[in-house]
């Protein structure tokens, strides 16, 4: 009864309203959009190239490979990095500091020998793999053990005709080059190297040959090397002297060795 109520004390306020309890068609479309942000970054995430380096988010949790990157390949992915099992080939830009030039004897104040700035060269220098190349730690190329294969000098264009035979069959001029390091058979990527590949190996402070102290190459001192490297003069080119490092501009027709490089990994 009433009278029981008023006994009772003021009656508790009524509850408010109840909240909304459907989306509003903008809240719907605005959870469909964010969705969709999520499955394009599964399905179309950034390359790795020379001016992009960021995957777009969501990359990393995906497993079905087929709607991730179609183009997921060694040569999309920074050099030693491994993205689902794929080990990065690009090499990308980096910094090639200098290394020390070797010298170590100074002879005047504040030159080469007294100061050896430059970047101290890894302990060890070279790995020797065992199978006919030699990996410079310094640079990361990689280098026929043997620096004579042809067993003779020829001119500049010939000498690219010796290394697409090595590339083919493993020998130059006929002569096996011992690689081995490609499961058994021989690389197919070798190459002449460039004048600034060749002159990475000298060491100033070494003569007859001018290479650091140790190093696995078979090699005779009194050889010149051609590099890929022409000259203003387009029919010279750049070899080098390795019983002392001293590079020279010379004709393309002069006669002069070949030493095969290759990038990484080994």
């Amino acid at each position: 009864s009433l009278q029981h109520a008023a006994a009772q004390g003021p009656l508790a306020p009524p509850p408010g309203a109840p909240g909304p309890t459907m989306k509003t068609l903008q809240e719907i479309y605005d959870q469909q959009l964010a969705s969709y942000d999520v499955l394009s970054a599964f399905a179309s995430p950034s390359l790795l190239s020379a001016t992009t380096t960021v995957m777009n988010a969501g990359y990393y949790e995906a497993t079905d490979l087929t709607i991730v990157e179609e183009n997921l390949a060694a040569s999309n992915i920074v050099s030693d990095v491994v993205v689902f099992g794929v080990t990065g080939a690009y090499r990308g830009v980096r910094n090639a500091y200098v290394p020390q030039s070797g010298q170590t004897k100074s002879y005047a104040a504040n030159d080469d020998g007294a100061l050896q700035f430059g970047v101290i060269p890894p302990d060890p220098r070279f790995t020797d793999h065992g199978n006919g190349t030699v990996t410079d730690n310094m640079t990361g190329l990689i280098w026929l053990k043997h620096a004579n294969v042809p067993g003779g000098p020829a001119p500049w264009n010939i000498v690219f005709n010796f290394v697409s035979s090595l590339n083919a069959t493993g020998n130059m001029a006929g002569n096996p080059s011992g690689d081995t390091s490609n499961g058994g058979s021989h690389q197919t990527d070798w190459r002449v190297p460039n004048i600034r590949e060749l002159v990475s190996l000298i060491d100033y402070g070494q003569r007859n040959p001018a290479l650091p102290p140790g190093h696995p190459f078979i090699i005779t001192p009194t050889l010149t090397f051609w590099s890929s490297t022409t000259r203003t003069n387009t029919s010279n080119a750049l070899h080098l002297f390795i019983g002392s490092g001293r590079m020279v501009e010379t004709s393309k027709s002069n006669n002069h060795h070949i030493w095969p490089v290759r990038d990484g990994p080994e």
